[in-house]
């Protein structure tokens, strides 16, 4: 016998790994709740530095959606993010905004059942992105970053039309940035950020 099933290792479990924290100074804390029928234009506060704003949504916005609100904002900008799933409509959006020029590079690292799910979108991902790696991933996470931002968001939301309620943080503190993009990019270029 080559092997014995039993020795085979399974990618979609993680393995029991360090976890990690960090605190944050910040100046303030804002939060609101996205009514049904209210947009992402209609209840996001402006984007202050060195604040925390938490959400919840009804479902009319999804996470693509406050992507493209923060850029609006920043202007272009790197993003780094990792997600459980990504459906058709997001990717064609970022990757029109990556040829736009809005989105100057972009990292992604999935869930590695997302080759099953959703095959087509992985590989349309793969050939946008400048970096795109699988792994045991169900974190919903993203960094904008440019010059004049650091903007992270960590969000129970993938990157799919999702009519549910969601909920998430959006940071706009540079350690905030720091730490989110270290442990994706560190798991993109397989530096097991968690040994």
């Amino acid at each position: 016998m080559l092997f014995k099933p039993d020795e085979i290792e399974d990618w979609g479990v993680p393995k029991v790994q360090k976890a990690t924290a960090m605190e944050l100074p910040i100046e303030g804390i804002e939060s609101f709740l996205s009514k049904k029928a209210q947009t992402l234009q209609e209840v996001m506060p402006e984007l202050k530095a060195n604040y925390i704003t938490l959400y919840a949504s009804a479902g009319l916005w999804s996470m693509h959606d406050l992507l493209f609100w923060i850029l609006d904002k920043t202007g272009p900008a790197k993003v780094i993010s990792a997600t459980w799933s990504m459906t058709e409509d997001p990717a064609t959006q970022i990757a029109r905004r990556l040829h736009e020029g809005i989105i100057q590079e972009l990292h992604f690292l999935f869930d590695v059942r997302v080759r099953i799910r959703n095959p087509k979108v992985l590989s349309f991902v793969r050939h946008q992105a400048a970096t795109c790696r699988l792994s045991a991933c169900h974190a919903k996470a993203f960094v904008v970053e440019n010059d004049s931002w650091n903007v992270t968001v960590v969000s129970s939301a993938n990157f799919t039309t999702n009519p549910r309620i969601e909920a998430g943080v959006l940071l706009t503190h540079p350690k905030a940035a720091e730490f989110t993009k270290d442990w994706i990019m560190k798991e993109i270029e397989k530096g097991h950020p968690f040994d």
